[in-house]
């Protein structure tokens, strides 16, 4: 059962890459909702809802992980264990990337219920493309390294965000507590 997954030297680019791309964007709407955060909410308020926010991403990335593995263990080695970081790296990545264009196209027009509508639609799509661009892209020859490359480059991102989302993760186990 652990052959289906990948080495642990394999995995920690694939993390970082997920975690730099979903906790940078939640690191980024903060930021840019921090001026009109600033003119009605106290500073411990802000800090609290930073730490939630980043306790969240830091969820979510490990959840698309953990999606990831599993299909290392659903689908046969040669599809995606074999070549792990650059496959897992470039399908989240389009992935990631569609999501994030489902949702800068469709919250601004019809945001709510509306945009649930189509969600399933684009989610199923969005999946299906980024696993074939995946497979497909991986197929030329430089490509695979050159991926890997800047997935174990990002590994260094890891080093300022694990410390943000434990010390995030504490401060939402502290106000849940009292």
């Amino acid at each position: 059962m652990l052959k289906r997954f990948p080495a642990r030297n394999e995995i920690v680019p694939v993390y970082a890459v997920i975690a730099f791309f979903i906790q940078s964007w939640t690191i980024y709407k903060l930021f840019w909702q921090l001026p009109s955060l600033l003119n009605y909410l106290d500073l411990g308020v802000i800090t609290g809802l930073f730490s939630y926010r980043i306790a969240v991403s830091f969820i979510e990335s490990l959840i698309v992980l953990a999606c990831l593995l599993l299909l290392c263990l659903v689908l046969p080695a040669g599809w995606l264990k074999d070549m792990f970081v650059a496959r897992g790296t470039v399908g989240i990545l389009v992935l990631l990337g569609l999501i994030a264009l489902f949702w800068n196209l469709f919250h601004a027009r019809e945001p709510g219920l509306a945009m649930v509508d189509f969600a399933w639609i684009w989610l199923i799509g969005a999946f299906s493309l980024s696993w074939v661009i995946a497979y497909f892209l991986t197929k030329i020859k430089k490509l695979p390294g050159f991926v890997f490359g800047i997935a174990d480059r990002m590994i260094v991102f890891l080093y300022i965000l694990l410390p943000i989302s434990g010390v995030s993760l504490f401060v939402v186990l502290i106000r849940n507590i009292n």
